[in-house]
């Protein structure tokens, strides 16, 4: 068994620290990359209410035919 030395120590704290090093490595790029996919589903979000308004503007728009043709079919009837 290895006689436990100041210099032995020292080694493996360093290699604890390098370990600790590439962890924290690891979890920052994936902290980046939930925030790159957080980000793209935002703009997804944003995109589909903004469609949604849009279909939504449209069916104000067919309604409103809708009624405008039901009063004029009203009216053509009452003068026959």
């Amino acid at each position: 068994m290895a006689e436990v030395s100041n210099e032995l120590i020292y080694k493996l704290m360093l290699d604890i620290q390098a370990e600790q090093k590439a962890i924290r490595a690891n979890m920052e790029q994936g902290f980046a990359d939930i925030r790159a996919e957080q980000e793209a589903l935002s703009a997804k979000v944003g995109t589909i209410a903004d469609s949604m308004v849009s279909m939504r503007k449209q069916m104000d728009d067919q309604t409103t035919s809708t009624r405008l043709i039901a009063v004029a079919v009203d009216e053509h009837s009452h003068r026959l």
